[in-house]
């Protein structure tokens, strides 16, 4: 096989379950704040090309951390979780970016959620 290539180059925490777009053109995850500033666990999704480049965050203006994205089948956005106050909820974004949208709201605990193929 191949060698291994690092695609990011930034100082903060990277980490999640990578999830590969559809089409297999970029690679959707987490990234944390600078070391210095990780104990405050504000962790954003980000994706980069998967033959690197610049990361681009999708969730830079929301306040709280997400974790465990997954891709829609059309590539157009990603579902991940949103904790807050100890709780989960489910959020949604463009895969370009821009408002993220809540989709369920209450106190529950969600973890890995999926994706079906329709």
């Amino acid at each position: 096989g191949a060698e291994p290539r690092r695609l990011t180059t930034s100082t903060a925490d990277e980490g999640g379950r990578l999830a590969w777009s559809p089409d297999g053109r970029l690679i959707a995850f987490i990234v944390g704040d600078e070391v210095k500033y990780s104990a405050y666990d504000q962790a954003k999704l980000a994706v980069i090309p998967a033959t690197g480049g610049e990361a681009r965050i999708l969730t830079a203006a929301l306040d709280r951390p997400v974790g465990s994205a997954v891709w829609s089948a059309d590539g157009a956005s990603l579902t991940f979780t949103i904790t807050d106050d100890r709780t989960q909820h489910l959020g949604t974004v463009s895969s370009t970016g821009g408002a993220v949208r809540r989709l369920i709201h209450g106190r529950q605990v969600i973890a890995n959620p999926s994706s079906g193929t329709d």
